[in-house]
Order: C-alpha cells, then structure tokens, then sequence
C-alpha cells in the first residue's frame, strides 16, 4: 500500500506513458514534416548536439517507445500502417514546427557536421 500523499508505481508510470502519448498527438496533430531516425550508436554528446541543432531549426525532438508512438499517431488520426516498417528499435522523432522539410535539414546539416565522428544514424522515414 502506497504512503498517504504517494502515487502508487503503477499509476504514476500509467500518467507519464498518458501524458507521452498527448505529447506525441499535439506533436502530430501541429508538426508539419517528421522525420523517423533510428537511435542506436548515437553517444550521448552526439545526441545532445543533434538535439540541439534540431531545436535551433525550430523542430521539436522526442524520443519514446514505438507503441507510444503508435497510439500517439492514432490519435492525431493518421495512419499507422505507413510508419509500421520504420518503428523498431530505439527512436527519435522529429517533427518541423513552422516547416516541412525543416526537420530534414536539421538531420542532414547535423550528418554533415558530424561525417568525421561517423555517428551512426539511420534515418528510417
């Protein structure tokens, strides 16, 4: 029995998956342009500056699991069928805010910048 005043484990790990997937459906639902990439291989300083880049190009960075992902384009109304191929492994999501192809140009300068480090970063869609 939790303490009076604590969340139980379970719904507490409950609400955050909830407000994940409202997260990623906003994200959806106002983005314009995602870009799926594959998370393996990254080091964490390579990511941070990914991160980084994306968000001074007005593209909004998340990283979640691929069923949150799934239940969070559903709920934008869009359809999964198209993603199923692209969500396996470890994800980062990244969607244009003000413009499209914004969130590809983030990657593709961030590829560019960092082709001496070969970071390993597949973009699945």
């Amino acid at each position: 029995m939790a303490k009076p005043g604590k969340i139980p484990t379970k719904r507490r790990g409950l609400e955050i998956k909830t407000k994940t997937i409202e997260e990623l459906k906003t994200l959806f639902e106002t983005g314009d342009g995602i870009v799926l990439m594959d998370n393996n291989g990254l080091s964490v300083d390579q990511s941070t500056r990914l991160r980084s880049l994306l968000l001074e190009n007005k593209v909004a960075v998340k990283v979640a699991k691929n069923t949150l992902i799934k239940i969070g384009l559903e709920k934008a109304g869009l359809d999964t069928a198209q993603f199923e191929s692209v969500l396996s492994g470890p994800t980062i999501i990244a969607v244009g805010l003000e413009d499209p192809v914004s969130a590809a140009k983030g990657v593709t300068a961030f590829l560019k910048e960092s082709k001496d480090e070969a970071p390993r970063l597949e973009i699945n869609g």
